[in-house]
C-alpha cells in the first residue's frame, strides 16, 4: 500500500485512532512517512509490532504524543520465545521497549495470555520484565 492510499484509506474512515497491525508494519518501506503524517494530522496512531526492527523505526520517527509503539510479548521470556518459535525474541523486544522509553516514546505492550500465566498478577508480570533494571 502506498503513502497516499494509507494517508486516503484512514481519512475516509474519519476515526481519530489509527492502529497499525498485521505482519510486521515495521517492514513496510515507508511506515515511517505514513506515521508522520498521520501524526502532522494529528491522528492517535498505534503501531503493532514484534520490536525486532524498532530501533530501526526510532532514527526515523520522532516520539510525539499522537504515537504510541505498541510491542507484541506472549508472556515472560521462555513463553514469547516458545510462542514466536524463535529464541532471542524477548530480549530483542525488551532491549526495543527500553531504548524506546529512554527516547521518550510512549510504548504500551500487547499480551496473549495464556493458561501457564494466569496464576501471575499484572503486577507481577510488569515488575518482572527486565525494562526497569
Amino acid at each position: 500500500m502506498s503513502v497516499d492510499d494509507a494517508l486516503s484509506a484512514v481519512s475516509e474512515w474519519g476515526a481519530p485512532i489509527v492502529s497499525i497491525a498485521g505482519g510486521e508494519p515495521t517492514i513496510h518501506p515507508e511506515i515511517d512517512k505514513i506515521i508522520n503524517e498521520l501524526i502532522k494530522r494529528k491522528y492517535f496512531v498505534y503501531c503493532c509490532t514484534n520490536a525486532l526492527l524498532l530501533e530501526r523505526q526510532l532514527q526515523k520517527i520522532p516520539p510525539s504524543k499522537y504515537f504510541c509503539w505498541v510491542v507484541h510479548l506472549d508472556g515472560m521470556e521462555a513463553r514469547h520465545d516458545e510462542s514466536v518459535a524463535r529464541a532471542g525474541v524477548f530480549a530483542k523486544a525488551v532491549g526495543g521497549i527500553r531504548i524506546a522509553l529512554e527516547k521518550g516514546y510512549r510504548v504500551c505492550t500487547n499480551t496473549t495470555v495464556f493458561n501457564d500465566v494466569m496464576s501471575m498478577t499484572s503486577d507481577q508480570c510488569l515488575n518482572s520484565l527486565p525494562i526497569w533494571e
